[in-house]
């Protein structure tokens, strides 16, 4: 990175959000007991832990990985609209990189993980059936956003672009479920920036514990992980120890809505207990050449100048009609919580779960940078270009309306937002009348 973020305490409101969409979990809050703040390097800044009496808060980067993207400095709210996160020459700060490197010692604040977290409205442990995770027995209780970033990322420093919007997911996962998790990679953007020789962004906790993963073809990622999921069970009835396991399958749209729908629609349609994970960004991200079922009407790729004719395929409403599958569509930039409500409610229900994540991407060119990702993503649901929601089959069987809308009203001029993305600016250019029909269609 040429810049990079640098903290400024006096105008931090210890929100999180920063290492909530960090793209490659370079930063990150610490939280310090006495001693430990006695330890810390000199000239640490650290400030009063709102909340935790005795301790002191801290905001750290890695300024060695961090890929100086921006994504940070621009959802920090700052207090009284003066942010607490600027960027600068990355040369003028080398020497905090030792904070960092201190805090990453640090175990994580227990004490401060469990004071944040909240108990979600009208779910109470009794409702949860008995024969689920041990996360599903817990779920009536979930972690904010503060809380769920006092908790170790055991994804970092992959080998994204910088401000990738995929890999803060990921990385999510990694904090909610980590030492627990088996993963099924479907090759993709996910498999070559998650572990490609010779590096892994796959982590390690401090009992030497992280994420089982491993990677499949293109094809059968689902396959794949429906196979770890049932080798992990005939392993418990084997009499061999039982693990506390969560299978979660993870892959782009091009593996899910094209090559490998067929075993992502086998695994929802089995009833078992596998979580899928979507990273959505609507093109072959990897290659950044194909329009995939995911792209919709009238946008365009590399190898696919004069837009797209048809509407990208509904992915959720099709897995929605076997009535049994968690479906959520979710974008982190749009709504912290609503993504994190989503995936703690998938690990939680006992069947299949879908989450679909909208993802932005180098390919789609935003005129604003990959750094306004999380403001696009806001854009792309104020626009009703993409939709919030979560479908959880648990509220039918108390009565409810299983169906709950996330997003509101657009209130956003749905070309405005087609205008910020050179993959449809670039077909007003090539085939002005031809866009005009296409947008509207889309619209």
């Amino acid at each position: 990175a040429t810049e990079i973020p640098v903290w400024k305490p006096e105008n931090c409101i210890q929100c999180n959000r920063c290492s909530f969409v960090c793209p490659h979990a370079v930063i990150r809050p610490a939280v310090m007991d006495e001693s430990q703040q006695a330890q810390a390097p000199e000239g640490m800044p650290q400030i009063p832990m709102l909340g935790l009496e005795g301790r002191s808060f801290s905001i750290v980067i890695s300024e060695v990985d961090c890929t100086g993207c921006g994504t940070c400095a621009a959802v920090c709210p700052g207090k009284q609209g003066r942010k607490a996160l600027e960027m600068h020459p990355a040369k003028d700060h080398q020497e905090r990189q030792n904070y960092f490197d201190f805090a990453k010692s640090l175990l994580p604040c227990q004490e401060a993980v469990e004071k944040f977290r909240q108990k979600l409205p009208g779910t109470p442990a009794g409702n949860l059936p008995e024969e689920a995770h041990s996360v599903k027995a817990s779920s009536a209780a979930v972690h904010t956003v503060k809380s769920s970033q006092f908790l170790l990322p055991l994804m970092e420093f992959s080998g994204a672009c910088a401000g990738c919007g995929e890999t803060a997911y990921v990385k999510l996962l990694t904090q909610l479920f980590g030492p627990r998790m088996y993963i099924a990679n479907a090759t993709g953007c996910s498999s070559i920036w998650g572990n490609s020789a010779p590096s892994c962004a796959y982590a390690l906790d401090g009992e030497g514990h992280g994420p089982a993963w491993s990677n499949s073809l293109f094809e059968d990622g689902a396959e794949f992980g429906y196979g770890m999921l049932m080798a992990q069970e005939v392993a418990a009835r084997a009499g061999r120890r039982s693990l506390d396991t969560i299978q979660w399958v993870i892959g782009g749209d091009g593996w899910a809505y094209d090559i490998g729908f067929g075993g992502l629609d086998h695994v929802l349609a089995s009833g078992r207990n596998i979580n899928i994970l979507v990273l959505d960004t609507e093109v072959y991200s990897n290659t950044g050449g194909q329009a995939s079922k995911a792209t919709p009407t009238g946008s365009t790729a590399k190898f696919a100048l004069h837009g797209k004719k048809t509407r990208k395929k509904d992915l959720a409403s099709m897995a929605m009609t076997y009535g049994s599958a968690y479906v959520a569509q979710v974008a982190m930039g749009a709504d912290l919580n609503q993504t994190l409500r989503a995936f703690t409610e998938a690990a939680a229900y006992p069947g299949p779960s879908l989450v679909i994540a909208y993802a932005t991407c180098i390919s789609h060119g935003l005129r604003a940078g990959l750094g306004s990702t999380p403001h696009e993503a806001r854009k792309a649901v104020d626009a009703g270009y993409y939709h919030l929601f979560r479908f959880n089959p648990s509220l039918a069987e108390q009565g409810k309306n299983p169906f709950v809308l996330d997003s509101g009203e657009p209130s956003l001029d749905y070309q405005d937002f087609l205008d910020g993305e050179i993959r449809y600016d670039a077909l007003k250019r090539f085939s002005p009348e031809e866009a005009q029909a296409l947008f509207q269609k889309a619209a």
